[in-house]
């Protein structure tokens, strides 16, 4: 992936106007910027060099949004199920700016776990930029908060989407393959009340008791996920 095309100019743009460039200053100048800038590009290969995506071909992707005052919140469900499976596996997770998105690799799994930085509607630009990176996967899976199942309920299904979810459809604008695995977790805990406008209700944290259900729906869907990866 050329990074640098996107977040750093070249040598000759940096440096192109700051002095005449017959001067000796200038000529300095210049070969102190390229020095930079080939720095710059060797650190971004060294960042990029402790995954390898080459080696885990599975994607599983856990759709939220990033900061604390999310953290309990429905719309965060995909982020708690990664989290969770993260920690079963005893990976951490390190950020990647480039691609604005948390990242855990697990080697003896051929896993990549992603946590997208860009909000929950710019979610396909992270999946975008890995897939470019990456060279495509064998395998995608991607967790969100669903509406369509109450608390408690969960669905694991090829190629079937919630009617309305901003995340999910912004994954299917960026990808040439809109067929994935979708990890479909409840969230809906209304019983019918729907004073509460769905886009707002999302952004709600999970009552104490709803919580408790909440982690157990995870909890199996980690172990079912778990199971099916050990046995591809």
């Amino acid at each position: 992936m050329r990074w640098w095309k996107k977040s750093m100019p070249s040598p000759e743009s940096v440096y192109s106007g700051i002095l005449p460039q017959n001067s000796f200053v200038a000529i300095l100048q210049k070969g102190l910027v390229v020095r930079f800038y080939c720095e710059c590009r060797q650190q971004r290969n060294r960042e990029f060099a402790w995954y390898d995506f080459t080696m885990g071909k599975i994607y599983i992707v856990g759709l939220g949004n990033p900061g604390k005052q999310y953290e309990n919140s429905r719309h965060n469900a995909g982020f708690m199920f990664v989290d969770a499976l993260a920690k079963m596996w005893n990976t951490p997770w390190r950020r990647d700016a480039s691609l604005q998105a948390e990242i855990a690799v697990v080697p003896e799994k051929q896993c990549v776990l992603i946590k997208p930085q860009t909000f929950m509607n710019g979610s396909g630009k992270t999946i975008a930029e890995l897939v470019k990176y990456g060279g495509g996967y064998d395998h995608l899976y991607v967790a969100y908060d669903d509406l369509d199942l109450t608390i408690g309920e969960w669905k694991i299904q090829w190629d079937k989407s919630p009617k309305i979810h901003n995340g999910v459809n912004s994954i299917k604008e960026t990808l040439p393959d809109t067929s994935f695995w979708h990890v479909r977790l409840g969230t809906d805990g209304r019983n019918g009340d729907r004073s509460i406008p769905s886009e707002s209700y999302v952004l709600l944290p999970f009552l104490d008791e709803e919580r408790e259900h909440i982690d157990a729906t995870i909890r199996a869907v980690v172990k079912e996920i778990d199971a099916k990866i050990t046995s591809a």
